[in-house]
């Protein structure tokens, strides 16, 4: 992976961790500790995701979203509209 691609995959992984933060701020009341449980990895992960310092691989973004009641492809879709807010469809 050159330079350019790892900082466009560096770019996702915090879109990504920005879209998870906002999916459980819309689930009122639940906190970090609260998704972590719900979808099985620690609340210091959730919490490093959401702030960019780590990325995660599918099978774990799947059982976030899931534990968010969302399907995989919404918070891929929320995280590029965050990457690009002038394509929000």
């Amino acid at each position: 992976m050159d330079n350019q691609q790892a900082e466009r995959w560096h770019k996702f992984s915090k879109a990504i961790g920005l879209a998870v933060k906002k999916l459980r701020h819309k689930q009122q009341g639940l906190t970090q500790a609260g998704l972590a449980y719900r979808s099985g990895v620690s609340q210091e992960y959730i919490s490093a995701v959401e702030s960019g310092e780590k990325g995660m691989n599918l099978s774990t973004l799947g059982r976030i979203a899931r534990a968010l009641d969302k399907q995989l492809s919404e918070v891929v879709r929320l995280a590029e509209e965050i990457l690009n807010p002038e394509h929000k469809q």
